[in-house]
């Protein structure tokens, strides 16, 4: 039978959708319009075009309906932050008690547990009645003395923030994350500290988890093989490091620690192996049940256990309910049960919450099953035709190539998703091929029959032997991924982060190509549209050559500036760094915002000074950007960063330059930067004096002064060598510390506006009040990244226009 023809001969445009189908995307595209009016109403008309080519008859006027009740129901649903303003403890960063109900718990690498707690309550001071908290609250404790469970009440000591992430173009945006959970406050604490009291008895399910737990961590050698076990069977990270994540996320083999359908697909598979071994003992079982329905059957407890075992993870719930959509097809008779199966999968989903919709695991979840459904519809009859004639003893190799072909059309669809959401792109894909079955065939069911063994009666051998066996067998899948990253191919690639534009445009024209290849259809309408959609981001960049853009990126506290010159070559000004040097800031703050509609590519990386909230992520940078030349004051970061920044470098082949007062850095046209301090050879103790003072000028204009983290001494050589330091910016010295409050360089600079790069509830404070209230006095407004997210301003050289922009408020 002909997959591209319906049931009364008709040739389909895309086979096996019906009109239900693009009725629940119109909606879901409404949904989605709430937050991004522009990209819905885009792919809105996009369905509209492929729903009139699988059916005249659909009716437009009923789809607008649709699409505007989607909008209305995202509307209404969005969640919206409480009124309580920030108290008074909380902005002195004060530690208050509180107490409430565990309502789930998350195990993190490490030995991190994420709880988040509701019925929550707040006593400011020892004696003080409690304020009743609205929202719910995460709570991140590390090393926890014992592990809590749902319905537990608990008692501790520690600060209380508002959930904060990094607001800067492209970035994850952590408050949408968590407001969707009504989590809005955010605490921390680690081992016995915080005076941490539980009471009350989790319930004899999560007890019999955490004794499960505890046999496999008493019956397994320490290591990553421990953690890769648990992980697999409980959805339990807390055994695994953020290295070992690492060298599997670099490995392209991520999705396989993520409990989903992959896991549960190997779960169903068990499921027919034993109908078909239950069929092959008593072959009389087939005549009163068929295979199809005797497996549904028998994956019905299994599928149940694992949900339960991996805690009802929201990517196993989604996994499940999209299996048991197919179950209860296959059950009805049907034969063509994975699109429609799909399809109702996701609509459950959405009555349950319709908001799951952005949640980025249930969009790759959608996008790779729909991906691989439609295209194994148009390429696997052509697989099975070049398969049909090889050797039995072939079998394996075809079974590994079915596995690396899957994955490589899951990762060819998913690509505009996995490069806009993480940024980086692994071209690892071989590795599944023997990773996969090794999990699914051999990790996996081992850690299944330890379990087992562990349940039934006088069944012990059983569970030290599959315990053993899986610890064992993944602590060498491990090892098999540190020899490869140890010879150097374990390399993953940064890329651009598309914009929705080209995510829609290249679809296009993979559906374009799959129509064209497997259903003869005229594909020219649907290509010349993805093609417009792809170059359509270029096209509007290029209407902002003539422009030169400066933001101040939310880095916390540091510093991290990117400029971008009239003729688009870009400079970034330090890179930002955290306190805690395993944890690379770049990544999540930097490199963002860098690769948001562009490549990985810097014209100039300059470091105004030495300390680490400045040069720390400059590493990471230089690692993974295409930088021309880096220009630095002659002052080099000591100990582990200045070794690292410069190995980075060299295997880059990036020169290296100094620079101090009286030199340029050009970025294109007349627009360059001058560097106005120190001086060569200057003899000021200090390194924050020694930080390099930039001037941002166009067609001699001074359009931004940048400071880097120069306190008086420095201000005032400044101030005595320098004539012309009016800039319509400043980027106020030393995050606005009070060693650096200059009333004399504000008037000389006579700024329009003050950008503080200052961290969020930090304790330092920062600005001080002394600089705000000096500011103020001359009349000058602040803006600072704590508050507003990155901050950026475009002067358009055309017509000497300037705007302003505040990234938070796009959240």
């Amino acid at each position: 039978m002909d997959p591209w023809r319906s049931l009364d001969g008709r040739r389909q445009f895309l086979p096996g959708v019906v009109p239900w189908h693009f009725v629940f995307l119109a909606l879901s595209a409404g949904v989605f319009g709430a937050r991004s009016p522009l990209a819905a109403a885009t792919g809105m008309g996009l369905l509209w075009a492929v729903a009139r080519g699988q059916d005249k008859r659909a009716h437009l006027g009923g789809w607008l309906c649709v699409f505007v009740l989607g909008g209305l129901m995202g509307v209404l649903l969005l969640p919206r932050q409480p009124s309580r303003g920030l108290p008074d403890w909380m902005a002195a960063r004060k530690t208050v008690e509180l107490r409430g109900t565990v309502d789930t718990v998350a195990f993190k690498p490490e030995q991190r547990a994420k709880i988040i707690l509701t019925d929550v309550q707040v006593r400011p001071s020892p004696g003080a009645p409690w304020q009743q908290w609205s929202a719910s609250v995460v709570w991140t404790w590390e090393h926890p003395s014992a592990w809590p469970g749902p319905g537990q009440r608990v008692r501790l000591q520690s600060r209380l923030k508002p959930v904060h992430g990094f607001a800067n173009p492209g970035t994850w945006n952590t408050e949408a994350y968590w407001a969707r959970r009504n989590v809005w406050y955010r605490t921390y604490t680690k081992g016995e500290d915080g005076a941490i009291t539980l009471t009350g008895k989790p319930s004899p399910g999560w007890r019999f988890r955490l004794a499960l737990r505890q046999r496999i961590v008493e019956l397994t050698p320490p290591g990553p093989g421990r953690g890769l076990a648990l992980s697999l069977l409980m959805g339990d990270r807390s055994e695994l490091s953020y290295a070992t994540l690492d060298l599997v996320r670099r490995g392209s083999l991520a999705h396989s620690l993520a409990l989903s359908g992959l896991h549960v697909g190997f779960i169903v598979s068990i499921g027919f192996a034993l109908a078909w071994g239950l069929g092959w003992i008593v072959p009389g079982v087939y005549l009163h049940l068929p295979r199809s329905k005797l497996a549904v059957l028998l994956c019905v407890p299994l599928v149940s256990g694992y949900l339960w075992l991996g805690q009802a993870a929201p990517s196993l719930i989604r996994a499940s309910v999209m299996f048991g959509a197919w179950g209860v097809l296959l059950w009805k008779g049907r034969s063509q049960v994975l699109l429609d199966g799909l399809f109702w999968a996701v609509l459950v989903l959405f009555c349950l919450s319709p908001l799951s919709l952005y949640d980025i695991g249930v969009q790759l979840s959608v996008v790779a099953v729909a991906g691989l459904i439609l295209l194994g519809r148009a390429l696997g009859p052509l697989w099975r035709s070049a398969a049909a004639s090889w050797p039995a003893w072939l079998a394996p190799v075809r079974y590994a190539l079915a596995v690396l072909g899957m994955s490589f059309l899951a990762n060819l669809v998913l690509l505009p998703l996995l490069a806009s959401t993480f940024g980086v792109i692994s071209p690892h894909l071989y590795l599944n091929s023997l990773w996969l079955p090794l999990l699914g065939l051999g990790v996996l069911p081992l850690a299944l029959v330890g379990v087992l063994g562990w349940v039934v009666p006088h069944a012990e051998v059983l569970s030290v032997v599959g315990f053993k066996s899986a610890a064992i067998l993944a602590d060498h899948m491990i090892a098999g991924l540190q020899w490869l990253d140890g010879h150097g191919w374990l390399e993953d690639l940064t890329v651009l982060r598309p914009w929705w534009p080209e995510a829609f445009g290249y679809w296009l024209l993979l559906g374009a190509l799959v129509l064209g290849l497997c259903a003869r259809k005229r594909i020219w309408p649907l290509v010349g549209v993805g093609l417009m959609l792809l170059v359509l981001p270029s096209l509007w960049q290029g209407t902002h050559h003539g422009h030169v853009q400066m933001a101040v990126l939310d880095v916390g506290q540091g510093q991290a500036i990117l400029l971008q010159g009239p003729t688009g070559r870009r400079v970034l000004v330090d890179g930002g760094g955290s306190w805690n040097p395993d944890f690379d800031l770049a990544r999540f703050a930097v490199l963002p915002p860098l690769t948001w509609g562009d490549g990985p590519a810097l014209e100039y990386a300059v470091l105004t000074h030495p300390d680490f909230d400045h040069h720390r992520g400059l590493i990471t940078v230089a690692q993974r950007c295409q930088v021309n030349r880096f220009v630095f004051n002659g002052d080099w970061p000591k100990g582990r960063d200045g070794k690292e920044l410069e190995e980075a470098l060299q295997s880059r082949e990036v020169g290296v330059s100094v620079v101090s007062r009286g030199e340029t850095i050009p970025l294109g046209g007349s627009c360059c930067l001058e560097v106005l301090h120190p001086p060569r050879q200057w003899g000021a103790s200090g390194k924050n004096d020694h930080s390099l003072v930039l001037r941002l000028c166009a067609e001699g204009r001074g359009l931004a002064l940048l400071c880097g983290d120069i306190e008086k001494n420095g201000l005032t050589t400044l101030l005595q060598n320098t004539a012309g330091l009016r800039s319509e910016v400043l980027v106020v010295p030393h995050h606005g510390s009070r060693s650096s409050v200059s009333p004399d360089l504000y008037a000389a600079v006579e700024p329009d506006l003050a950008v503080v790069s200052a961290g969020f509830l930090h304790p330092f404070r920062f600005p001080h009040q002394e600089v705000l209230t000096a500011l103020a006095a001359q009349d000058i407004p602040v803006e600072t990244t704590a508050r507003a997210g990155a901050v950026r301003i475009d002067w358009d050289l055309t017509t000497g226009r300037r705007k302003v922009e505040r990234f938070r408020d796009r959240l």
